[in-house]
């Protein structure tokens, strides 16, 4: 299905990690740890997983609130966020390796002065000239790859200041359609700030973009003049979906914006932005809990769990063979309107510390075309032996 779609967003190796207090004291918190996908134009990406499991912080750290731990993240081919805790480490290892080899040529030379009665003087001179120039080979290999590492250092930090042109393409509807809201500004002011952070100072241009993308969110231009708390919760969202819309993007983070809405609201919106979608050409990373939803609205699905992503498949793939544990747990949880199968329904329990691993460490594995999956060796066989690949 991917294989002749333009890649417009690709995370490769992403960490984002969070620390507080010092010392002993300081605590690391994993948010996201080590994820890779793509997302391809004009489909709608489904990332979805149990509350704190990482997904906001993901769409965040794409949207550049946060400063990536680790790892890069490319939109439509650029880089626009880098990560440098990997760099920092292999810095640190690097210039260890080098002070371990010093010392060890140190000693080789130091033993081979000792001997030197013992020894043709001569021989001696020659392995210390040996050992010295293999020292200094040595610091210069290290060296040239540390210096490689202190650039992508600065080329990084370049990266992660702001690109207007590139990242005016890329926008994020909030989860909460209240306090993402401004209370003091009106709906013109909080839709058209973006038009005005470009640069644009053109109030007759500012005032028909503003009504245009009212009436695309099915809003009137009188409402333009409100303030949000005038509002009900689904108009609200739908305030947040018209600043996003207004400055023409080719990606939005839809950052759960219906769990907040009654459930008759939660169509409406979804129903808005499919049609967006489809009027606009918008690729959609849509970040969810319902996954009643997520089947219905997405093309592709990740499952993340504990910041870490554990199966990726389309959507109607995941539903009709999920295979890691924990997938299977979270769709075993989804209610359906149906009292007899309720009755009967059985809930899985997924339980992290019973899939224990030693040397076969787990990765991510494609089981078979477009289905991805968090596995070591040992579950990628029973996994083809589930689905008759062997």
């Amino acid at each position: 299905m991917t294989e002749n779609k333009e890649k417009i967003l690709e995370l490769k190796k992403v960490r984002q990690y969070f620390s507080s207090g010092f010392g002993k004291r300081r605590v690391v918190v994993k948010a996201v740890h080590n994820i890779s996908f793509d997302i391809y134009k004009g489909e709608v990406f489904g990332l979805v997983g149990e509350s704190g499991c990482g997904k906001t912080t993901t769409g965040r750290a794409i949207i550049k609130l946060y400063n990536i731990t680790d790892g890069d993240i490319y939109f439509k081919g650029h880089r626009i966020s880098s990560g440098n805790r990997g760099k920092n480490l292999e810095i640190r290892r690097l210039k260890k390796e080098i002070d371990e080899k010093k010392q060890e040529i140190n000693n080789l030379i130091s033993e081979l002065k000792g001997e030197e009665k013992k020894f043709d003087s001569e021989w001696v001179g020659k392995e210390i000239i040996e050992a010295e120039q293999e020292l200094k080979d040595f610091i210069e290999e290290k060296n040239a790859r540390i210096n490689e590492l202190l650039r992508e250092k600065k080329i990084s930090k370049r990266i992660n200041r702001r690109n207007p042109g590139i990242m005016t393409s890329m926008q994020m509807i909030f989860q909460d359609p209240i306090d993402s809201l401004n209370p003091r500004m009106t709906v013109k002011e909080i839709v058209s700030e973006g038009l005005i952070i470009n640069g644009i100072r053109d109030k007759k241009f500012i005032d028909k973009e503003v009504n245009r993308v009212l009436e695309l969110v099915g809003l009137l231009p009188d409402h333009a003049n409100r303030y949000p708390h005038e509002f009900s919760g689904g108009q609200r969202q739908r305030i947040g979906i018209a600043r996003a819309l207004i400055v023409n993007p080719e990606l939005i983070i839809a950052d759960e914006p219906i769990s907040a809405l009654d459930v008759s609201i939660q169509a409406q919106i979804i129903n808005l932005l499919n049609d967006l979608r489809k009027n606009f050409d918008l690729t959609i990373l849509f970040i969810a809990h319902n996954l009643s939803v997520v089947k219905f609205f997405c093309d592709r699905i990740a499952v993340m769990y504990y910041g870490r992503i554990v199966e990726i498949a389309t959507s109607d793939e995941l539903f009709k063979h999920p295979l890691h544990p924990y997938t299977k747990s979270l769709l075993s949880a989804v209610p359906l309107p149906d009292p007899d199968y309720e009755k009967t329904r059985q809930r899985i329990s997924y339980n992290p510390s019973l899939r224990k691993f030693t040397a076969d460490k787990p990765k991510m594995v494609e089981i078979y075309p477009g289905h991805f999956v968090y596995a070591s060796q040992n579950e990628v066989k029973s996994y083809r032996k589930e689905l008759n690949l062997e």
